[in-house]
C-alpha cells in the first residue's frame, strides 16, 4: 500500500491467495446476514494444482462433489473452457552437433544457454555464456538487437569471455503475449551469426526454427490451429537448462483447444521434431505429455454468475468465455471459473510482479457474496 498505493502485493494475490480470502469472508458474510440456505456451501482448497493433481483426484475418490462448482482460479465474467495444458522436453546430448552454418568466427564459441524456472511461466530471465569472444563481437551483437521486442540486454565482458543476459517480461504461459519472453529473444539475437557446434549452438538453432518469437506454432511444422470459441493453440518455450547426463534440455508449453485429437496433436509434434532432426543432423530426444481441453457447454449457475457479474460490473457481457490455463474445475461436476481477473486487464499471476488492485479486491467480494446467496439461497 505504500510502494504502490491501491495495490495489494505478493505472491498469489491473485493466483490464489487472495481469491480464497475474499471466499471466506464472503461466507462469514452470508452467515452473518443469517439469510435462509437451501444447499450446503463449502470452501475445498487443494494445494497441487501446478504440479500433481494426484492428491485432488484421490480426494474425490472419497468424497461426493456438490452438482454445482465454482472455481476461483481464471477470469470473469464466466470461464467454461479451458485449453489442454501439455509439455514437450527435448534434449540434446553433449556430444558436438551440426552447426548451424559455417562460424563467423572460429575462436568464438557458445557454450552455454539458460532460461526459466517452471514450465507454466514466460521467463523474463536468460543468459548465455561465449568463449574465445573477440573485441568486436559485443559491437555486432548489440547491432542485431530488435529493441521494438520489450527485451534488454546486458553484455560484459571477463577475460575472453562474453555473459549475455536478457531480461523481459514474466507471464503467465496461458497468456504468452501478456510477456516478453527473455529466452526466444535471446535465441533471436544469437541466431545473427554462426557458431561452432556445441549443444548451445543447436538449441539456439532449434529454438529459431521451430519456435521463434511468436505465440502460435507458427514455425512448429502443421501443429498450429484454432477453435471458434477458444481460439489457437499456443505455443511457449519456457525452460532451457542443463540435461542430466550432460547437454541441454528445453521445456515447451502447449495450450490446445478442442478441434484436434490428442493424437492428432502428438503426430504433429512428433513430425516436427523428427523432420528437424533428419533435416538437420542433430541428435535429439523428446518426451511428450499433451492433456486434453475442457469444454462446459452448459451448466444452471452459468446464467446466475453472468448476472451478478452484469449488475456489480455495469459491463456487457454476451456470455461465457475460454482461457488457456486449465484449473481443477475440470475435475468437478459442472464445474466452472468466476474470477479473480478482468478480462481487459492483465493477468499478474505467475509473474515476477503479482498484484491485485484493493478495488478489484473489494468487487470480487461483493460478487462472490451474492454468488452464494443467490446459489445458496435459490
Amino acid at each position: 500500500m505504500r510502494s504502490e498505493p491501491g495495490r495489494l502485493l505478493g505472491r498469489g494475490v491473485e493466483d490464489d491467495k487472495g481469491p480464497i480470502a475474499v471466499a471466506i469472508y464472503s461466507m462469514k458474510a452470508l452467515g452473518d446476514q443469517g439469510l435462509p440456505t437451501h444447499r450446503r456451501v463449502e470452501l475445498i482448497i487443494s494445494l497441487t494444482e501446478e504440479s500433481d493433481w494426484t492428491p485432488f483426484r484421490e480426494f474425490l475418490a472419497r468424497w461426493v462433489p456438490p452438482q454445482l462448482n465454482i472455481a476461483l482460479d481464471a477470469m470473469y465474467p464466466v470461464v467454461t473452457a479451458e485449453r489442454g495444458s501439455g509439455t514437450v522436453l527435448v534434449t540434446l546430448p553433449p556430444e558436438s552437433e551440426p552447426p548451424h552454418r559455417p562460424p563467423d568466427d572460429d575462436d568464438a564459441r557458445l557454450v552455454s544457454l539458460s532460461s526459466g524456472r517452471f514450465g507454466s511461466q514466460i521467463p523474463a530471465e536468460a543468459e548465455a555464456v561465449v568463449t574465445g569472444a573477440g573485441p568486436d563481437l559485443t559491437t555486432t551483437l548489440l547491432g542485431h538487437v530488435d529493441r521494438s521486442a520489450g527485451v534488454t540486454f546486458d553484455l560484459e565482458t571477463t577475460g575472453d569471455s562474453l555473459h549475455i543476459r536478457a531480461s523481459g517480461v514474466a507471464a503467465h504461459s496461458s497468456t504468452p503475449w501478456e510477456g516478453r519472453n527473455a529466452i526466444t529473444q535471446l535465441a533471436a539475437l544469437l541466431g545473427t551469426r554462426g557458431w561452432p557446434p556445441t549443444p548451445a549452438a543447436t538449441m539456439v538453432r532449434l529454438i529459431n526454427d521451430l519456435v521463434g518469437t511468436g505465440h502460435y506454432a507458427e514455425r512448429f511444422g502443421a501443429l498450429a490451429y484454432a477453435h471458434d470459441f477458444m481460439g489457437p493453440l499456443t505455443l511457449a518455450l519456457t525452460t532451457v537448462g542443463p540435461a542430466d547426463g550432460g547437454g541441454l534440455v528445453a521445456g515447451l508449453n502447449i495450450r490446445r483447444p478442442v478441434g484436434r485429437s490428442r493424437k492428432e496433436v502428438e503426430a504433429a509434434v512428433r513430425a516436427t521434431l523428427d523432420g528437424w532432426r533428419q533435416r538437420t543432423g542433430a541428435r535429439l530426444d523428446y518426451t511428450l505429455d499433451i492433456g486434453d481441453p475442457y469444454h462446459l457447454k452448459s451448466a444452471p449457475h452459468i446464467p446466475v454468475l453472468l448476472d451478478v457479474f452484469r449488475f456489480y460490473t455495469g459491463r456487457d457481457a454476451a456470455g461465457p468465455i475460454s482461457i488457456g490455463g486449465g484449473t481443477q474445475a475440470r475435475l468437478l461436476p459442472n464445474g466452472l471459473n468466476f474470477g479473480p481477473a478482468m478480462p481487459d486487464e492483465p493477468y499478474t499471476g505467475h509473474s515476477e510482479h503479482e498484484f491485485m488492485t484493493v478495488d478489484r479486491l473489494r468487487l470480487s467480494l461483493q460478487m462472490y457474496a451474492a454468488a452464494l446467496v443467490e446459489l445458496a439461497g435459490g
